[in-house]
């Protein structure tokens, strides 16, 4: 997950106003109301082993997947930062390095992840009141999925 850094030009904003806990809530309450109506993808078991690649193109061939490259098998976790809203966001692993095409890995393609920005609020304690808080919004990159592309040359 990459953060880009906070500067108006880049639609990022930086509330100076120091606030109470109970303020912020208010202000992530909206916040999650207005920006988060977005179904997250389901967390999946994780696979640790090297075969990994090989367990998901056994998943599609039994799930009868067509026969072109298409989206690859991710393995989903939970990103957790208690001084973000939201606290929690699912993020995708690609398996593969290339794609699987008629039920095995191919590597005339290459698996990259699809890394669209999303919009979160990040607090932080109040530089002259430690009993509040100042929030701002910033932009991080998380991978929502993986597709096939052609490898560079």
């Amino acid at each position: 997950m990459q953060t880009s850094s906070t500067a108006p030009a880049t639609g990022n904003s930086t509330c100076t106003t120091c606030i109470s806990m109970n303020e912020f809530n208010d202000h992530a309450g909206r916040y999650r109301t207005w920006h988060m109506n977005m179904p997250q993808p389901p967390t999946s078991a994780s696979l640790q082993d090297s075969s990994a690649c090989q367990k998901a193109a056994k998943e599609i061939e039994r799930r009868a997947a067509p026969t072109r490259p298409g989206p690859m098998e991710v393995q989903v976790s939970i990103d957790t930062d208690n001084n973000r809203i939201p606290h929690e966001i699912a993020v995708a692993e690609c398996l593969c390095r290339g794609c699987i095409i008629n039920q095995r890995e191919e590597h005339d393609y290459n698996s990259v992840p699809v890394q669209p920005p999303l919009m979160v609020l990040r607090k932080s304690r109040c530089p002259h009141n430690p009993d509040k808080y100042v929030f701002k919004t910033e932009f991080i990159l998380i991978t929502v999925a993986c597709t096939c592309v052609v490898p560079d040359v």
